[in-house]
């Protein structure tokens, strides 16, 4: 299960097409390329990693906590 959602990066392109072509400033906000994704696991419902936008197309995955059940 991934979701998306307005992040850092999203704000940041929205005020730079604010200033310099407003109309673009909805395609920031209807894209999915600009939203921060996070990833979680369908059985258990824990993030497992998360994605951040322009920065790299890579998933950033969190080290498993030592928890025994």
């Amino acid at each position: 299960m991934v979701i998306k959602q307005n992040g850092t990066v999203t704000y940041i392109f929205a005020i730079l097409l604010c200033v310099l072509f407003m109309p673009l400033v909805f395609f920031v906000f209807c894209s999915d390329c600009l939203k921060e994704k996070t990833h979680y696991c369908p059985n258990c419902n824990k993030r497992i990693g998360f994605e951040v936008p322009v920065v790299g197309s890579n998933i950033h995955f969190e080290k498993p906590s030592n928890s025994s059940y």
